[in-house]
């Protein structure tokens, strides 16, 4: 009878090799955990800094909205101290004024590192900032004109659409050339404002309007050269109103929407900007027989809540009621 045997040279190297392969692969192993445990502790840190950060910058624009920016650096580092779990006392915050309604902070931190030491790395200093601005919504336009909100309503309340060559003559807040009294295309409306449109009170032509959306009136048109000229073949937001007091360079002027306008021409009785004419049937309420008018295609009407929305914030008041606060980085 045979025996059988199993030759089993070399079987130790075999498994000496495998140990040291193994060896390696879990020193590569624990480095590698080591590396996600260091950074993914780094990374908590930091979100731990950026909520103190954010608090803090939300704080202080609520406690110095209405006198403006003050830098309070020791306010700041309270509120990010309170937002982080571990070490506390090594955070701190320092807070600036980038505007007269902004306050930045910037918060700083370190975190301890626990398997980073053996590659030479013992902590790392974390940085977080947040920026917060302030005020009552407000738009700003190039276009120092308002016109009449029923100058854009049709007597069967039709009401332009894309595309739309419009024709916006300016009434005669006088009445009709037939000696009516009657002011205009906007009889149907019960009460028209008075005048079809007003020049704006403006600073280099721009024009800012705030909520309660109330905006005064300025010069007259023969004044306004340098703002016109440039707005023709732009696209421009045109505010209307649906109240006015009047009248004159003491007129006020409620305005409810806009109206995005590509404009073509805009005229008066002294001067025009663009080329062309006011064409069409020149209705007898008009201003100086169809002298003033704007011409321009429509491309779509603005909300107040949009156009604040997409906005800036202005400088709050003594008497503004609402005041939005937002962070902005």
């Amino acid at each position: 009878m045979r025996r059988l045997t199993k030759d089993l040279r070399g079987s130790g190297a075999e498994r000496g090799a495998t140990a040291i392969l193994a060896a390696l692969l879990m020193t590569a192993l624990l480095g590698a955990a080591g590396l996600a445990i260091d950074l993914g502790a780094s990374y908590a840190k930091h979100s731990e800094l950026q909520n103190g950060a954010d608090a803090a910058a939300l704080a202080l624009a609520q406690e110095y909205a209405m006198d403006g920016c003050t830098p309070n650096s020791g306010m700041a580092t309270s509120w990010v101290q309170q937002n982080v779990n571990n070490d506390i006392a090594g955070a701190s915050a320092i807070a600036t004024c980038p505007a007269a309604n902004q306050v930045k902070v910037v918060a700083d931190g370190q975190q301890e590192h626990w398997f980073m030491p053996v590659l030479g790395k013992d902590s790392s200093d974390i940085t977080a900032d947040a920026t917060v601005e302030w005020g009552v919504p407000s738009v700003l336009l190039t276009t120092p004109l308002t016109i009449s909100n029923c100058a854009f309503i049709g007597p069967d309340g039709g009401e332009p659409t894309l595309g739309d060559q419009l024709v916006i003559w300016f009434p005669n807040p006088a009445g009709t050339s037939d000696g009516t009294d009657a002011p205009g295309d906007c009889t149907w409306h019960g009460d028209y404002p008075p005048g079809g449109f007003g020049v704006l009170a403006h600073d280099d032509c721009a024009v800012t309007v705030i909520e309660p959306s109330e905006v005064a009136s300025g010069p007259g048109s023969s004044q306004l050269d340098p703002c016109f000229e440039d707005l023709i073949g732009t696209t421009q937001l045109v505010p209307l109103f649906t109240e006015s007091t009047c009248c004159g360079s003491g007129s006020t002027y409620t305005i409810t929407r806009f109206a995005a306008i590509e404009l073509d021409l805009i005229s008066f009785t002294s001067k025009q900007y663009g080329s062309g004419i006011c064409t069409g049937t020149v209705p007898p309420w008009t201003h100086n027989n169809g002298k003033n008018c704007l011409v321009g295609e429509f491309v779509e009407f603005v909300s107040l809540e949009d156009a604040y929305a997409e906005g800036d914030l202005a400088l709050p008041g003594s008497d503004d009621t609402v005041i939005i606060i937002r962070l902005i980085d």
